[in-house]
């Protein structure tokens, strides 16, 4: 027996209705700005910031490099190559720095602006948004100090290897006015000898007299130098120094080693040489051997070419003859039988 149970069905449903809670139109708001709001902004900021830490860190990472290369960069191209090389990746990653810690104070600045844009119902919300903010605020400004130190470092490696440039160009200079002092000092030592003994001697004495003055105004403008240089400044310059005589030092043995090194190479060249015209001399006459064989053996062809001809000749009269021989035989065996 079979019942219509649809209004049973409708009645039901009419009184489960009532009970769902309907949703406010300010959480429905909310809603919608959420689904719409850009959701982009913690990962940017978040990849931002490590991709910055990370640049920082190959920043310092560079800085070490150059503080190692600026004691041997005198004197070396190599190295004054390395060195230019990063500095110039320095002012690159200084730069891109600089522009990543302006995007994140622009990602910080949007991201306030959104929460108090927002009307909010909760006020642990708000609560949570203001501690991501000062969160964000804190990684800003330590990743700004940390920059900031960074470029201090980079200043200071700047003067110091402007200071270590300009003392090796007094070094320099001191050194060419010494030996220009000793260059004078020998030429008029070599003239005085065509005068007496007594007034080489006299001479002498005012030479000594002159080089006594030019090494106490050297002294003079050398310790006018020191005093400008810190200790640790003078102790780097002596192990500079020091560096710059044994990189020297193995160039000079570099140099012989490279000069030996030719001069075997141009004994090698001698005899590779003379083996090549004792090799071209042997191809020469097996060349010249090869055309003498190659004519015999033309000659040897003609002359069998011809006796073969000759052989056939002999051949066919020999033939010819039996021929007439037997047919003669024949002939008479039948006229005469």
């Amino acid at each position: 027996m079979s019942r219509d149970i649809s209004p049973l069905f409708t009645s039901l449903v009419s009184s489960i209705r009532p009970t769902i809670p309907e949703l406010s139109p300010t959480f429905k708001e909310e809603k919608k700005k959420k689904k719409n709001s850009p959701t982009g902004f913690e990962f940017s900021f978040q990849t931002r910031a490590e991709s910055l830490h990370s640049s920082l860190k190959v920043l310092s990472n560079y800085l070490k490099r150059i503080h190692q290369l600026t004691a041997g960069t005198l004197g070396n191209s190599t190295k004054q190559r390395l060195h230019a090389e990063l500095t110039e990746n320095v002012t690159v990653l200084i730069e891109q720095c600089t522009l990543l810690l302006a995007q994140l104070k622009d990602l910080i600045h949007t991201t306030k602006d959104i929460n108090q844009s927002k009307t909010s119902i909760h006020d642990d919300s708000n609560n949570n948004n203001n501690q991501l903010i000062s969160h964000r605020l804190t990684i800003h400004k330590l990743l700004s100090e940390e920059l900031d130190s960074l470029k201090k470092i980079r200043e200071s490696e700047i003067r110091r290897q402007q200071r270590l440039i300009e003392f090796s160009g007094n070094l320099a200079t001191g050194v060419r006015s010494v030996a220009d002092c000793g260059a004078n000092v020998t030429a008029y030592l070599k003239r005085s000898n065509k005068y007496d003994n007594n007034d080489t001697k006299l001479r002498r004495r005012g030479d000594n007299k002159d080089i006594n003055k030019n090494n106490d105004v050297l002294n003079y403008h050398e310790s006018r130098q020191e005093e400008n240089f810190t200790e640790n400044e003078l102790r780097t310059l002596e192990v500079e120094n020091q560096i710059l005589y044994q990189h020297f030092t193995q160039e000079k043995d570099e140099l012989h080693q490279v000069a030996k090194k030719i001069s075997e190479i141009g004994h090698l060249n001698q005899t590779l040489s003379e083996h090549l015209m004792e090799q071209l001399e042997t191809t020469e006459k097996i060349a010249d051997s090869s055309v003498t064989a190659t004519e015999y053996i033309r000659q040897g062809n003609e002359l069998l070419r011809e006796a073969i001809n000759s052989k056939a000749t002999v051949q066919f009269w020999m033939l010819f003859i039996l021929i007439i021989l037997t047919f003669s035989l024949h002939f008479l065996d039948w006229f005469y039988p």
